[in-house]
């Protein structure tokens, strides 16, 4: 974002940096004061949702309007605010809670390696996509957010909230045999 910012209009190095440092403080806060308070004891669907709902209206804004600080400031809040709750945090958990202890950091790093690496071959486009103007890469992460939001709400585990991991994976042995299996 600030090598963004600076292509389209924001000239100071600093603001564009502090900008994102904010942001991603503000999202560590969030985090901290309501995603882990909330996270057992809420819908987790609808906290992602509304999530998913901020953080495309944030990244709408450079579709709808010119990039100014006025409009960079608001994306950093609410986009700051609602990714502290956002797809991150639920992939976190629900990669923890999904995939058994045997697997579970080979899964982790194999999922990120493939998201990190299809980032990284994206960034090399960035350049060309914004030829035209900010709006549209604006566009495309916009459409990547409502992807994101529709893949976590329709396909994330439905009866994992609340539970042990024990509970979660079938290996609470307390349980008989026919009640450790996990449906999804």
């Amino acid at each position: 974002m600030p090598y963004l910012y600076n292509q389209f209009g924001l000239h100071s190095r600093a603001a564009d940096v502090g900008l994102e440092c904010f942001r991603g403080a503000l999202s560590i806060g969030v985090a901290e004061l309501i995603f882990m308070p909330f996270v057992d004891k809420v819908n987790r669907r609808g906290m992602l949702a509304i999530s998913i709902i901020g953080q495309a209206v944030a990244i709408g804004l450079f579709v709808v309007f010119k990039v100014s600080y006025p409009v960079a400031i608001s994306y950093v809040l609410l986009g700051g605010i609602c990714s502290g709750f956002g797809v991150q945090s639920f992939y976190q958990i629900w990669s923890t809670e999904l995939f058994p202890t045997s697997v579970r950091a080979t899964a982790q790093g194999l999922t990120f390696a493939v998201v990190r690496i299809g980032l990284g071959i994206f960034s090399f486009y960035v350049p060309d996509i914004t030829k035209a103007g900010f709006k549209p890469l604006a566009v495309i992460m916009f459409c990547m957010y409502a992807a994101a939001g529709l893949i976590g709400i329709v396909f994330a585990p439905r009866n994992t909230q609340g539970r042990t991991l024990e509970e979660i994976q079938g290996t609470d042995s307390s349980r008989p045999a026919a009640a450790r299996v996990v449906k999804l």
